[in-house]
């Protein structure tokens, strides 16, 4: 009798291990963005102004993607609607999730592209979106975010930028075109993490 339970513990351990750590069958989209369908239903395709819910989970690029031992812990769980999920891929067109189906979308830095950290001749926020769409135009951005302060009439002054971008800056060549703006741009180590996003419609 022991054996037979100690056969079905060891038997029970064994699908929950299977269960956490299962082939999510990725299909690649474009260079660090991948889909995976988990449960898709037969009803119609979701417009773009359909809600959604997102789970997002933080994982190092050495581990495998088990969605009960993410890095973040509980996940980031915030609603969205479908343009904006799209959006924030870069992916308009390659998306075809249908309503009550539940997807998962794998995104990392798959080039190693480093991140930049802009230190700026305290600029408006003006003359800093012209140097961000100038990146975003020739290169790509993931994401940006900056350091500001007001200063004594109220406006908000830009010190700095982070741009993380979707291909390697020419730096010399945006510190020539933007010298009265960038006094410098250092480059940092990429963010080699890996997001996954469990989407449910």
């Amino acid at each position: 009798m022991k054996t037979l339970r100690l056969k079905f513990l060891l038997f029970s351990i064994l699908a929950v291990n299977f269960s956490f750590a299962q082939d999510y069958n990725w299909k690649k989209l474009q260079d660090g963005l991948y889909l995976s369908e988990i449960e898709q239903s037969k009803e119609k395709l979701l417009s773009k102004n359909d809600t959604i819910t997102i789970e997002m989970y933080m994982f190092h690029p050495e581990n495998e993607i088990d969605l009960s031992k993410p890095i973040n812990g509980r996940p980031t769980q915030y609603k969205s609607t479908f343009l904006n999920l799209c959006e924030s891929f870069g992916s308009d067109d390659e998306f075809q999730f249908k309503k009550n189906s539940e997807y998962l979308v794998k995104k990392f830095n798959e080039k190693k592209i480093p991140n930049y950290s802009f230190k700026l001749n305290d600029i408006t926020e003006d003359k800093m979106k012209e140097i961000v769409d100038a990146v975003s135009k020739n290169f790509g951005i993931q994401f940006s975010e900056s350091i500001t302060f007001k200063n004594d009439k109220g406006d908000n002054i830009v010190m700095s930028i982070t741009i993380q971008p979707n291909n390697k800056l020419d730096v010399e060549k945006i510190k020539k075109e933007f010298k009265n703006y960038i006094s410098d741009i250092e480059i940092l180590k990429p963010n080699l993490l890996i997001y996954v996003y469990k989407i449910t419609s």
